[in-house]
């Protein structure tokens, strides 16, 4: 990914629904046949995910996206049922954001979509990107989540029907002082290293620049700086716990600390 290219600042949450806006087309509400593609990826959240957590499954409607279904420990994550979650208006969903929070998620979403758009379709599936915020839980208490989109449904002229979203709760991993932010992980190229986030503190794009690492390690300290545990990433990777529990242990002698939680902060932090 080109971070020269992408100008980020934060904006307001009417100019993020018109920029959402541009890559919206007609499209049929048809539940059923929306489950049926996003469900493979559903069936396997249970085992990729440690904690609590919760997806949504949106359409992609004017003038805002449509949720159409929800599951998890939503209640407990949001103080919203599902049906609620539903119903309700996205500002009232935005509501339980932090508010410097949603103004970074805003930011992050207009400027990574139309990235996305770009690639390839075939490469899609290679360029994932996390974003970080805290969201207003049941007992009234801001806990850090994830928010990931594991699986976006094109139509045959390529534009966004349909997309999945999973909120996670990590607060357990990060720092007393931390801010939102994105990662990405860009294994479009094999070139260069395109692990890069973007802080909401310094307000820029970091590209982090590895010890020499293969594509494979690269991809394992993506999945480890999203909390994964070494049989999540084993599933997820499609190999043996034991080459992730192998590669892990190289990965700490080469970056020289002693647990995963280390070679995470060291690896984005170098």
């Amino acid at each position: 990914m080109n971070n020269n290219n992408l100008q980020l600042q934060t904006i307001t949450q009417q100019r993020f629904y018109e920029l959402w806006e541009e890559t919206r087309t007609h499209v049929t509400d048809d539940e059923n046949q929306i489950y049926q593609f996003f469900k493979p990826y559903i069936e396997t959240i249970p085992r990729l995910v440690l904690g609590e957590y919760y997806w949504q499954i949106f359409l992609n409607t004017q003038p805002f996206p449509k949720i159409l279904m929800v599951d998890g420990s939503v209640k407990k994550m949001t103080s919203m049922t599902a049906d609620e979650l539903v119903a309700t208006s996205p500002e009232i969903f935005f509501s339980r954001y932090k508010e410097e929070d949603l103004l970074s998620i805003m930011t992050y979403i207009a400027i990574i979509f139309p990235k996305i758009f770009s690639l390839p379709p075939e490469q899609r599936k290679h360029f994932n990107f996390t974003m970080y915020a805290r969201v207003m839980n049941d007992d009234s208490q801001y806990k850090w989540n994830s928010i990931q989109y594991p699986a976006l449904y094109f139509d045959e002229n390529d534009h966004l029907l349909y997309g999945m979203v999973l909120y996670t709760n990590v607060d357990h991993f990060m720092k007393p002082d931390a801010t939102s932010m994105m990662t990405v992980l860009d294994a479009t190229l094999t070139d260069k290293q395109l692990f890069t986030y973007y802080s909401s503190k310094d307000q820029q794009w970091i590209e982090k620049p590895y010890p020499p690492t293969s594509q494979r390690e690269k991809e394992i300290i993506g999945l480890l700086s999203q909390g994964k545990a070494s049989k999540q990433i084993a599933d997820i990777l499609g190999i043996t716990k034991n080459t992730v529990d192998n590669h892990r242990q190289r990965l700490l002698k080469k970056f020289g600390v002693t647990s995963s939680a280390e070679l995470v902060i060291k690896a984005m932090n170098l």
